[in-house]
């Protein structure tokens, strides 16, 4: 306690710098990142991968090559860059508890493989096949890719200090209009398998 009953009372900054972590990354629950990924379709993957090369760039300095770089670009090429943004979560804090033993170099490639693997079985697949087959294998894939995202969201969020994701775990006005949007992407997508499915049974049956 000082001696100078005059001086401003001192605030104990260190809880809350303790309790701030790395903001160098975007924080969000995992429930909320799953519904959002799933919710839209998909799209929500983009605005993931922007706020992530966003806030990192913030974080560097601006006449570092780090502090040039565009987020807009690594978001939409996001498969060229995925190995880069989680090598960079762990490289952020690589003793951290969540981090230590965890491969980044092993989910990135999951990820990029389910993100374009129906785009490469489409090419594969020998003699014809329904142009539904790889639709339906890329919805199918929806699903994994968001386990895998979820797990490297979470090394994300206990990186930022922030385990749990708390600080961003609501769903906004703006989420719900995109989220309404997905649920259209998902009515179209639905519909479409249904016309394609009665076509290729009309054409079944006139071939009889």
């Amino acid at each position: 306690m000082t001696d100078n009953v005059y001086a401003a009372p001192q605030a104990n900054m260190s809880s809350a710098s303790d309790q701030s972590g790395d903001t160098r990354f975007f924080v969000v629950s995992t429930t909320k990142l799953a519904v959002m990924y799933l919710g839209t379709f998909g799209i929500y993957l983009l605005y993931w991968y922007y706020k992530q090369w966003e806030l990192y760039k913030e974080s560097q300095p601006f006449d570092s090559p780090a502090g040039k770089i565009w987020p807009a670009m690594r978001a939409i090429f996001s498969f060229l860059f995925t190995h880069a943004l989680f090598g960079k979560v762990k490289a952020a804090q690589p003793d951290h508890p969540a981090v230590a033993a965890w491969s980044p170099m092993r989910d990135a490639t999951l990820v990029v493989l389910l993100m374009f693997g129906p785009m490469i079985l489409s090419w594969t697949m020998p003699g014809p096949h329904s142009p539904l087959t790889p639709r339906l294998i890329a919805m199918a894939l929806m699903f994994p890719i968001a386990t895998v995202l979820c797990r490297v969201q979470a090394r994300i969020n206990a990186v930022c200090g922030d385990e749990t994701g708390a600080a961003n775990r609501h769903i906004t006005g703006a989420n719900i209009a995109w989220l309404v949007l997905g649920s259209l992407g998902w009515l179209i997508f639905g519909l479409a398998g249904i016309g394609l499915l009665l076509g290729m049974n009309e054409s079944g049956a006139d071939g009889y």
